[in-house]
């Protein structure tokens, strides 16, 4: 919470002369990032949460930094070859962690999106929360398009269960799509999969299926009555809850 709300102040002032304000540039770890820390699933998941954050305090946008090729933040490589080349691109964990939030983003609808903290397990204050969540609203109305919930338990595939408050998801019964971002361990650089998908070894830009552990299917979770129901997410992982329907998991 503190990193993303050091330029609060400014960001009220731009707010109220509504004037958006963007981050030009953030990453990991400065100068290029430092390989593994930048590269691994851990920073993968920290992406997508700072990114998220970033929407809450009030920033319109923020750009992912990337460099020449090479550099262990980038959230992709191109082939080892002359400019134009051909041969294999890499994926690495920042490009799905992207994924993840321009899919929820998108949950909103067209008019854009309001992102809320959840402070799932006091988060925004307790700097040892295993736990994090964010419900993305559409930008001018109180409907919620998806919850983005956070499970930093570093147990290849330990459950956490998120008790969804009917409030967020209207009058039920409500179907949720709950769409998986996971890996085995926080540490993990390849073996990365969202919606069941990888982009491990491939070169062509299409998602394969995962074939390991932490490659979960999206799953159909009903709400009853006032729409309250639990959701469980893999440690360490997060999951996407869209709320009226999900998009096709592809690249963006």
């Amino acid at each position: 919470m503190g990193l993303a709300s050091w330029q609060r102040h400014g960001l009220d002032i731009a707010a109220a002369a509504h004037k958006p304000v963007l981050m030009d540039e953030f990453n990991s770890i400065s100068c290029g990032g430092v390989d593994g820390i930048s590269n691994t699933f851990g920073v993968g998941l920290w992406t997508a949460d700072y990114a998220l954050q970033m929407a809450a305090v009030g920033y319109a946008g923020a750009y992912l930094h990337t460099r020449e090729p090479g550099i262990t933040y980038n959230p992709f490589d191109p082939p080892a070859a002359v400019a134009g080349g051909a041969g294999a691109w890499a994926t690495n964990t920042p490009y799905y962690a992207m994924l993840a939030v321009s899919e929820a983003l998108g949950a909103a609808g067209a008019g854009g999106a309001r992102v809320v903290d959840l402070d799932v397990l006091n988060s925004t204050t307790d700097g040892g929360a295993t736990a994090a969540g964010y419900a993305v609203y559409a930008a001018k109305a109180n409907a919620v398009g998806a919850l983005v919930l956070f499970n930093y338990q570093n147990a290849s595939g330990a459950l956490a269960d998120f008790a969804l408050d009917g409030a967020l998801l209207g009058a039920g019964p409500v179907t949720v799509t709950v769409r998986y971002l996971a890996a085995g361990s926080v540490n993990e650089k390849t073996e990365v999969a969202y919606g069941g998908e990888t982009y491990g070894g491939v070169g062509d830009a299409q998602p394969v299926p995962a074939a390991f552990a932490a490659g979960l299917a999206d799953k159909n979770v009903t709400c009853a009555g006032a729409g309250a129901c639990t959701v469980q997410v893999p440690g360490p992982g997060l999951a996407v809850v869209f709320v009226g329907g999900a998009p096709r998991a592809e690249a963006a």
